[in-house]
């Protein structure tokens, strides 16, 4: 575990994101919600949360599903919310915001995969990415310009606002990629949501993979690249075409 001096250092880090802060102010307050907070964020095990607490690890691990369940739900409430929106700005609360898309960038994507991953590991909840590509958008750059590339870029985007769930999260991943997020949901139904995008989308060309959580992986940097190596087998199909 880290000294104290380096918790508190990242206690004040994390104060200044909005919404770790929001969570924190969810809990009880004092003393013990401010160390189990530094205990999460440095990724403690049921354990060392037990140790640290003086308690069993049946009682750390509710405190640690409890106080995870705030932090998820208050970046679903802060991102999601027009009220957070309004008094913030939603560039301000997620960081900045893809210029072409409006969609939410990498940078906010990998901080919400994180909280996910850590409520997977501390709760079980299960969580699925699903990896889109747009096919041939180099040659539409190429032959039409890079304005008509982005057009379509807009209408992927778009199209996935409108058929997402209201607590999935878009994020536009880079170049011609995006990635969704779906929070609370198993294999199976990821798998489901992903066949209606491809369906949603067919008429714009595009490459879809999906991975869910499995218990024991490393980190969700694990699920996304299954996600995007399922993502390229699809695309392989159509090249094939």
């Amino acid at each position: 575990m880290e000294s104290k001096s380096n918790r508190e250092r990242a206690w004040r880090q994390l104060s200044l994101d909005r919404w770790w802060a929001s969570g924190a102010r969810k809990m009880d307050g004092g003393e013990d919600a401010l160390r189990l907070w530094i205990l999460i964020a440095h990724g403690a095990s049921v354990d060392e949360v037990a140790e640290a607490f003086g308690i069993s690890r049946q009682q750390a691990r509710r405190k640690l599903r409890w106080a995870l369940r705030v932090l998820l739900g208050s970046y679903l409430t802060s991102a999601g919310s027009s009220g957070a929106r309004a008094r913030f700005g939603r560039g301000r609360v997620l960081g900045s915001l893809d210029p072409v898309t409006a969609l939410e960038t990498r940078m906010a994507g990998e901080r919400y995969l994180k909280a996910c991953h850590r409520m997977a590991e501390h709760t079980g909840m299960a969580w699925a990415t699903v990896f889109i590509d747009v096919d041939g958008l180099k040659a539409v750059n190429d032959r039409l310009g890079h304005a008509a590339g982005d057009l379509r870029l807009k209408e992927v985007a778009q199209s996935l606002r409108r058929a997402v769930r209201r607590d999935d999260r878009v994020f536009r991943w880079g170049g011609d990629e995006f990635l969704v997020v779906l929070p609370k949901t198993d294999a199976a139904t990821a798998t489901g949501l992903a066949r209606r995008l491809k369906e949603e989308l067919a008429s714009l060309g595009v490459s879809i993979g999906v991975a869910a959580w499995l218990p024991g992986e490393p980190g969700w940097e694990a699920v996304v690249h299954r996600a995007d190596l399922a993502m390229y087998r699809d695309k392989r199909g159509w090249k094939g075409r």
